[in-house]
C-alpha cells in the first residue's frame, strides 16, 4: 500500500510539473537577438517574462519631499506580462520572428503606470506591428463582451480564424491568438495580461458548455502553456474591475488582430 501510494504520489507530482512548451529556442551566438523562448506541444511559441524592475519618479520623489509623506509613490515596479503578450502575438502574425523584450518595452509598451495600462497596449501593437514589414496586414483592436458565455465564445471564433504563422503539427489547423487581461487575484489591482492560443470542449451554441469539465482555454505565459477551466477563465478576466480603485474598468478586456 505504501509503494504505491508513493508511485501515485510521484506520478502525480511529475504530472504537475510537466511541460507543455519543453524546447528551447536558439540563437547563435553572435545574434543580438536572444530571448528566452520556448516552443510549445502545439506549434506556438511562449516567452518567459522578464523580471519586474523598479522606475524611479522624479515628480513622486519630489511631491514626497514637499508633503514629507511617505504614502507619495516615489516609483513603480513595472512588470512586463503586457509586453510578453505582445512577443507570443507578434511572432505569430510577423512571419515567426522573434524580439528582444527589453528592445520594445520602452519604445512601444511604456507609461506612466506600474505595469501596462489596456490602450497603452493597444497602441503599442498597432505601431509594433505598423512599423514590422513582416506582419501581416491587419489592425489590432480591443473588445469587451458582455457576459461570460458571450466572452468565451468571441475567443473561440477569433483563435479559429485560421490567421497568422502558427500551424498545429499534428491538426495542421492555424493558430490564431489573442491577448486577454486577467485578474488572478480578486479585490487587488494584480491584473495580467496573457496570450490565448487555443479553447477546446467549447459548444458556441450552448451557452452551459463554459462550465463543462471539458471546455478548456489554452494560455500561453511565462515561458509555458496552461490549460483553464473556461468558467474560471471567463471569472478571473471578469474580475479586473472588482477593487474599487478600478471599477471604472469594463469585465471583459478582449484583443485582436482583424
Amino acid at each position: 500500500m505504501k509503494a504505491l501510494l508513493f508511485i501515485t504520489l510521484l506520478s502525480l507530482s511529475f504530472s504537475a510539473s510537466a511541460r507543455n512548451c519543453k524546447t528551447k529556442v536558439t540563437f547563435n551566438s553572435n545574434s543580438k537577438v536572444n530571448p528566452s523562448v520556448y516552443k510549445c506541444n502545439d506549434g506556438s511559441i511562449s516567452y518567459s517574462q522578464i523580471k519586474s524592475t523598479y522606475v524611479p519618479s522624479t515628480a513622486g520623489q519630489v511631491l514626497r519631499s514637499l508633503t514629507g509623506s511617505r504614502f507619495v509613490p516615489a516609483g513603480r515596479t513595472e512588470s512586463y506580462c503586457g509586453v510578453t503578450s505582445a512577443l507570443n502575438v507578434f511572432n505569430a502574425y510577423c512571419k515567426k520572428y522573434y524580439l528582444n523584450p527589453s528592445s520594445i518595452a520602452k519604445r512601444y509598451f511604456d507609461d506612466i503606470n506600474p505595469g501596462l495600462r489596456y490602450d497603452t497596449l493597444l497602441n503599442g501593437l498597432n505601431d509594433l506591428f505598423d512599423n514590422n514589414s513582416g506582419c501581416l496586414r491587419g489592425h489590432w483592436q480591443k473588445s469587451h463582451p458582455k457576459s461570460a458565455f458571450d466572452f468565451i465564445r468571441s475567443i473561440y471564433y477569433k483563435v479559429n480564424r485560421r490567421k497568422g504563422y502558427w500551424k498545429n503539427p499534428k491538426t495542421n489547423k492555424t493558430i490564431s491568438p489573442v491577448i486577454v487581461l486577467l485578474n488572478r487575484t480578486p479585490k487587488t489591482t494584480s491584473l495580467h495580461y496573457v496570450t490565448v492560443v487555443d479553447i477546446n470542449g467549447f459548444n458556441p451554441s450552448n451557452s452551459n458548455s463554459i462550465y463543462s469539465d471539458n471546455c478548456l482555454v489554452s494560455v500561453n505565459e511565462w515561458g509555458d502553456q496552461r490549460k483553464f477551466k473556461c468558467s474560471k477563465f471567463a471569472q478571473e478576466s471578469r474580475q479586473v474591475n472588482d477593487p474599487w480603485e478600478l471599477s471604472w474598468m469594463h469585465d471583459y478586456y478582449l484583443f485582436s488582430f482583424e
